[in-house]
This record gives C-alpha cells, sequence and structure tokens, in this order.
C-alpha cells in the first residue's frame, strides 16, 4: 500500500512547534533524497523518533520519492510489512528491498 501527501514545509510552523527556514531545509532534503531517497534507504518510523536517525527495526514505511512544490515537499511512501515468523523485520510489500534487518 502506498501514500501520498506532504512530508515537509518550509517557512511554517509545524506539529512541533518549528519553522525551517527554506534556505536551510532545501539543501538537507535535495542531499536526502540523494543519499537516501535515491538509494532505496529513506524509512520512516510509525511516531515522531527522538533523533533524525531511523532505527530499521521500527521503520513502518520506506520514502519513494519526495518532490519539492512551493517551499514544501511532496512525498511518496510504501507500507513496510514484517514477518515477525522468520524472524525478519522489513520486509516490503511487493518492492524492491527484501529485508532491512
Amino acid at each position: 500500500m502506498k501514500f501520498r501527501g506532504i512530508f515537509m514545509q518550509s517557512e511554517k510552523r509545524n506539529g512541533n512547534g518549528r519553522i525551517y527556514p527554506y534556505a536551510e531545509l532545501k539543501p538537507e532534503i535535495d542531499r536526502f533524497i540523494e543519499e537516501m531517497v535515491n538509494t532505496d534507504r529513506a524509512l520512516q518510523e510509525l511516531e515522531h523518533p527522538e533523533s533524525s536517525e531511523i532505527d530499521p527495526t521500527r521503520a513502518c514505511a520506506r520514502i519513494l520519492r519526495l518532490e519539492e512544490d512551493n517551499k514544501q515537499w511532496i512525498g511518496e511512501s510504501v507500507i513496510i510489512c514484517s514477518d515477525e515468523k522468520f524472524g525478519i523485520k522489513g520486509t516490503l510489500c511487493g518492492d524492491t528491498l527484501a529485508a532491512l534487518a
């Protein structure tokens, strides 16, 4: 299952009360897209993690793409399945990665 929506916004107060300036956010997101999204390693956790490092054992989705649209980034992700029976956490439903851990 895939979902699409706003993943990041600049110049607006977010749910954590932060406002990210566009000039600071854009190069970081460009780097994230190049290093993580384009290499199929961009993961998401269900709850907002304490740090910017995502724990693969807690991942719930993988970001497939991020596109800028008027100082915000629209993303598309695929839900990650978990196969506890075989001890494999992070097998993707119908996608490219076999396992994360």
